[in-house]
């Protein structure tokens, strides 16, 4: 009964979050989906994750996905990121299920330095801090990502999911890197 409030709660503060924002395209997506997912990113996510609600989170995180996948025409970067995240989801959620709590907080991490990419773009911030937290939060996702392919019994979902991390957050961390060498 509490995740289904958790997950209550969540859909009508989300969105009260996108309501009257504008579609004005803010980088590759609408204005209303950059700054009103910041609630989902940088409370929500790492609210489950960090004290363990992590039903909520096994729900809504893939919802978070599939509802960009439905309503927004995501540029093929985007698309291949959020079928890729998807399908790690699957994996976690089926294959180490005693392990998720390492998981889940990856995605937390990662979530909160995609939140400070949108505050950037939406220019609530400085590339500097931007730099810095998105280093911080790809570090700490990395460091979980390990301890989660560590902690895999099977060898080939282990090393599938470590690579998928590394490949993420690299690219992230190189997308970051070139946008501060660009300013």
């Amino acid at each position: 009964m509490e995740t289904i409030g958790h997950i209550l709660f969540w859909g009508f503060v989300q969105s009260l979050c996108v309501y009257n924002t504008s579609s004005d395209i803010v980088v590759s997506l609408p204005k209303w989906r950059v700054k009103g997912f910041l609630f989902t990113q940088m409370i929500m996510f790492p609210y489950w994750c960090f004290y363990s609600q992590f039903d909520a989170f096994k729900i809504v995180f893939p919802t978070f996905f599939t509802l960009d996948l439905i309503t927004l025409n995501l540029p093929t970067y985007l698309f291949v990121h959020h079928i890729v995240c998807l399908i790690g989801h699957g994996i976690a959620y089926n294959y180490n299920v005693e392990s998720f709590y390492y998981y889940a907080n990856a995605c937390a991490f990662l979530e909160l330095g995609s939140g400070i990419y949108c505050m950037y773009d939406l220019k609530y911030g400085r590339i500097q801090f931007l730099l810095i937290c998105m280093t911080i939060s790809n570090l700490v996702a990395f460091v979980l990502a390990y301890y989660w392919y560590a902690s895999e019994n099977n060898i080939f979902i282990g090393c599938l999911s470590l690579f998928a991390s590394l490949a993420l957050i690299s690219s992230r961390q190189i997308t970051t890197i070139q946008q501060y060498y660009k300013n």
